[in-house]
């Protein structure tokens, strides 16, 4: 009954295979699923990647701040260039915002234009289950 809800990463073609809800895009699986009629996502790393994937329901940008998770995966863009790509029409709700995601930027991100954050390396950096759900509050006092 779950199958809906997910988006597969890799062995795309299971997708269909299982009712499976979305695929995402990335260099590795650059192509949809012959016949998958789900939702897609891409990751991007360029704000021209973002502007050639214009049928995707969303995409994600990154690396928006240094990494968490990933040792020397710096920032991509600095916050002049996250205002301009939104005055142009680039950033818009239908991108995510990706890399070094704490809570603390989410307000930062919201005057960027992103549709939305994912914090990653914040969340699964977690060093005990008591931990995690700190941190799973900590993003809900931001998303009010």
């Amino acid at each position: 009954e779950l199958y809906p809800r997910l988006t597969l990463q890799d062995h795309l073609y299971l997708a269909g295979e299982y009712g499976i809800g979305g695929v995402h895009l990335n260099a590795r699986n650059p192509e949809i699923p012959a016949g998958f009629g789900g939702l897609v996502s891409r990751s991007c790393h360029s704000f021209e990647e973002l502007a050639s994937h214009p049928t995707e329901d969303y995409l994600f940008l990154s690396p928006i701040y240094d990494s968490i998770s990933k040792t020397g995966y710096r920032a991509g863009y600095a916050p002049d260039e996250l205002r301009e790509a939104f005055v142009q029409g680039i950033i818009n709700p239908r991108i995510a915002a990706l890399g070094g995601i704490r809570p603390e930027h989410l307000p930062a991100l919201q005057e960027y234009g992103f549709g939305g954050a994912a914090l990653l390396g914040y969340i699964w950096q977690s060093a005990t289950p008591g931990e995690l759900v700190r941190r799973m509050l900590e993003i809900r006092k931001f998303n009010r």
